[in-house]
Formats: structure tokens, sequence, C-alpha cells
């Protein structure tokens, strides 16, 4: 999946938008309707607050966590 062609360009975008567009857009849509944005995160952002313990709630929980405490989005 990580591989996908449109993974991989939604990763590269994030090297042209600003004010966190991208990051933005991901966090929104797990909050929305989770889904496996995690590894992207991690490459656009460089940061993983998800614990090897944490399971796929806890991974969307860090990630939306992670995203209100950088003020990329609001609660």
């Amino acid at each position: 999946m990580i591989a996908h062609p449109s993974y991989l360009r939604i990763i590269g975008l994030a090297r042209q938008s600003t004010g966190y567009a991208i990051e933005r857009m991901l966090l929104q849509e797990l909050e929305a309707e989770p889904d496996h944005w995690f590894e992207a995160l991690t490459a656009i952002t460089g940061d993983n607050p998800v614990q090897p313990e944490d399971d796929f709630d806890a991974a969307v929980e860090a990630w939306i966590a992670w995203g209100r405490q950088k003020g990329i989005i609001s609660l």
C-alpha cells in the first residue's frame, strides 16, 4: 500500500506545500475516516508519535494529538 504511486505522490507533494497543508489534510482525513497514513506522516514530518505497543486506534489518536499540539489542526 505505501509503495502505491498515489501514496508516494502525496508524500512528494509535501515539498511543494506551504503552511502544513498536506499534513493538515492527512490529519483531517485520519479524524474523519481513519486509514493508514502513518508512514506518509512520518516521512513528511520526520516525527512519529506512535508507540510500538499502539494498535491502529491508538496510532490514529497519537497522530491527531500530535497535530493539535503542533497547531496544525484544531480541537
